[in-house]
C-alpha cells in the first residue's frame, strides 16, 4: 500500500510539470511539426500516403495524433494549428506518464530476480522518480513528438523479456516490439531480443524455447506486417539493409569513419545539420559523451556500479534479452553516427531507460544505507538532493524557448495577409514552423547556399507565395547573405517579387520575407 501511495505521488508530480511544460510551451521542435503535417496529410489522402517516397516517418503515432485531434473536432475545437498542436501533446503526455509507471515496474521485477535482498518497492519509486525527472522525458512529453510512445512500448516489450518462460509473456513482448516498431523503426530490436532470449532460456526444453521464440517473432510480424504490405519496404527511415549497404561504401576522406556517407544528402534530407567529422576512435568517446548528456550524468554513473556488481547475471536469463536490447540499440546508434555524422541525446533515451533500473538500484542502496545512519531523514534528504538535483535544474528549463519568436511571425504576417492561411511558404526546415502556425503549406527549400542560383529557378518554377530565409549569426544562418543578394537581383524572380521586408529576431539575425504574386499561366 505504502508503495502504491508513492508511485501515485510520483505520477501525479509527473503529470503537474508535464501539462504545465506543455502548456507554456512556446514553439512545437521542428520535428513535431512533421508529425503534425504527416497526420493531417495521412487524414486527408488515406492510406495511400503512406507508400509515398516522402513519408519518412513510421505512422503509429501520427495516427493516434490525428484520432485525438478529430475527437477535439468532434467536441468543438477548431481545425487550428493549436488543435494539432494539443492532439500531439495528448499523446505525448499520456504516453510519458506510462513510461514513468513502466519504469517502476520495470525495476522491480528486475530487482527481485537479480538483487532478491534488495528492497524492489523502493527501487521502484526511486526509477519512477528518476523518469518523471529526466528531462528529456519531460521535453518529450510535451511535445509532438514519437519518443514517448515509441519508450512506452518499447519498455512494455523488455517487461515482458523477463518471463519468456510464459507464453503469454512472448506474446505480449512481440505485440508491444510491433507497436514499438510501427511508432520507430528501433523496436524491432525487442523482437531479435526476444527470439535470442528464448532460444537461451536454460529451463525449458529446445521446442518449447523455439515455441516461445515463434511467438514473439510471430506476434511481431503479425503487427508490422500490414505497414511492410501496405509500403512495399521495412521501414523507410534507418532501414537496416541501407545500414548495412553503407558500411561497405568507401569514404573519400582518410581517417574517417567508414560508415561516413560517400555523397551528399538526399532531397529527402530537410534540415541542414552541423555533420561531425569524427574519426573512427572517436565515435565511441562522443557517444558515451551524448549518453551523458541524455542522462544527466546521473543516471549513466549511478548505472555503472550496478552493472559491474551484476555483470555476470546479465549474460544470463532472465536478463540475456534486456542485455541485448540494450546492446543493440547502443550499435544503431554507433551506425546512425557513423552514417549520418550526427547525433542527438534523444537518440539514447532508450539506454538510458534501460540503464535506469541499475541506477535506481544503486540508488535504493544508498538510501537504505542514509537510513541507517544517526540522522536517517536527514541523510535521505541529502542523497536525493545531491544525485536528482541536476535532473530538477534541467528539467525546469523550457523547451524551445530560443524560438519563441517563430509563431509571433506567422502572427505577424496573418495580420498583413490574411488569406495566408491556404497560400504556400518555401523555407528552410526551422521556418517551416512559421508555416505551420500560419496555417500555410510549406514547400521546402534544402538549405544549400552554394545552390542559391538553383533555388531562384525553383521558385520560378514551384511558385510560392512567400520566401523566408534567415542571415546572422549561427551554422543554420550560414552563407544566407549571399542567397539574400542573389534573390534581390536575380532578374526571373525582380518581376513578380510583391513584397520585402526584414524582421529583427532574437540572437542578432534578421529574417527576410519575400512575397510574390505570380502572373497567371498560360
Amino acid at each position: 500500500m505504502r508503495y502504491g501511495r508513492i508511485a501515485a505521488a510520483i505520477l501525479l508530480l509527473a503529470a503537474a510539470w508535464r501539462i504545465v511544460v506543455a502548456w507554456v510551451l512556446p514553439c512545437l521542435a521542428r520535428d513535431s511539426v512533421n508529425f503534425c503535417e504527416y497526420a493531417r496529410d495521412l487524414g486527408q489522402r488515406g492510406i495511400h500516403y503512406l507508400k509515398e517516397p516522402t513519408t519518412r516517418q513510421h505512422p503509429l503515432f501520427p495516427i493516434l495524433l490525428l484520432g485525438v485531434q478529430r475527437l477535439a473536432r468532434q467536441l468543438g475545437a477548431p481545425d487550428s494549428p493549436m488543435t494539432w498542436q494539443r492532439s500531439g501533446q495528448v499523446v505525448s503526455l499520456v504516453a510519458g506518464l506510462t513510461v514513468v509507471l513502466l519504469t517502476g515496474v520495470l525495476t522491480r521485477r528486475v530487482a527481485r530476480r537479480l538483487e532478491p535482498s534488495a528492497d524492489a518497492s523502493l527501487a521502484g519509486c526511486c526509477a519512477m522518480l528518476l523518469a518523471a525527472l529526466l528531462p528529456l522525458n519531460v521535453a518529450l512529453s510535451a511535445e509532438a513528438m514519437s519518443d514517448q510512445l515509441h519508450l512506452a512500448f518499447y519498455l512494455a516489450g523488455v517487461i515482458g523479456l523477463l518471463h519468456l518462460n510464459s507464453l503469454f509473456a512472448a506474446a505480449g513482448s512481440g505485440l508491444a516490439a510491433g507497436a514499438a516498431f510501427l511508432t520507430r523503426p528501433e523496436g524491432a530490436v525487442v523482437a531479435l531480443a526476444g527470439c535470442i532470449g528464448s532460444l537461451l532460456e536454460p529451463l525449458l526444453r529446445l521446442r518449447a524455447r523455439l515455441t516461445r521464440s515463434l511467438l514473439v517473432l510471430g506476434f511481431f510480424v503479425a503487427c508490422a506486417a500490414p505497414y511492410w504490405a501496405i509500403t512495399g519496404r521495412l521501414s523507410p527511415k534507418k532501414d537496416p539493409f541501407e545500414l548495412l549497404r553503407s558500411m561497405f561504401v568507401a569514404s573519400d576522406r582518410p581517417g574517417q569513419f567508414p560508415c561516413a556517407p560517400a555523397r551528399p544528402p538526399t532531397t529527402l534530407t530537410f534540415a541542414r545539420l552541423e555533420l561531425l567529422d569524427l574519426p573512427w576512435y572517436g565515435v565511441l568517446p562522443w557517444l558515451l559523451y551524448e549518453l551523458l548528456r541524455a542522462g544527466r550524468v546521473v543516471v549513466p554513473l549511478l548505472a555503472v556500479p550496478g552493472l559491474l556488481k551484476w555483470r555476470h547475471k546479465l549474460l544470463r536469463t532472465p536478463f540475456s534479452g534486456l542485455s541485448v536490447c540494450l546492446t543493440g540499440h547502443i550499435l544503431l546508434t554507433l551506425l546512425l553516427l557513423g552514417k549520418e555524422q550526427y547525433l542527438a541525446p534523444r537518440h539514447l533515451l532508450v539506454v538510458v531507460m534501460l540503464l535506469t533500473p541499475f541506477s535506481a538500484l544503486v540508488l535504493a542502496r544508498l538510501v537504505a544505507l542514509a537510513r541507517a545512519g544517526r540522522w536517517p531523514r536527514a541523510a535521505v534528504g541529502a542523497v536525493f538532493v545531491a544525485l536528482l538535483a541536476p535532473l530538477v535544474a534541467y528539467s525546469l528549463r523550457l523547451p524551445n524557448a530560443g524560438d519563441r519568436y517563430l509563431p509571433d511571425v506567422a502572427g505577424y504576417l496573418l495580420q498583413c495577409d490574411p488569406a495566408l492561411p491556404g497560400k504556400t511558404v518555401m523555407s528552410g526546415s526551422s521556418l517551416r514552423r512559421v508555416a505551420f502556425y500560419a496555417g500555410a503549406r510549406w514547400i521546402p527549400w534544402y538549405e544549400i547556399p552554394e545552390q542559391a542560383e538553383q533555388l531562384a529557378r525553383s521558385i520560378v518554377r514551384l511558385r510560392p507565395d512567400y520566401f523566408l530565409i534567415e542571415t546572422g549569426p549561427g551554422f543554420e544562418r550560414e552563407g544566407n547573405d549571399g542567397v539574400v543578394e542573389i534573390l534581390d537581383k536575380h532578374r526571373n524572380i525582380a518581376g513578380s517579387l510583391r513584397g520585402r521586408q526584414t524582421i529583427e529576431v532574437p540572437r542578432g539575425a534578421r529574417l527576410h520575407v519575400f512575397q510574390f504574386a505570380w502572373p497567371p499561366v498560360r
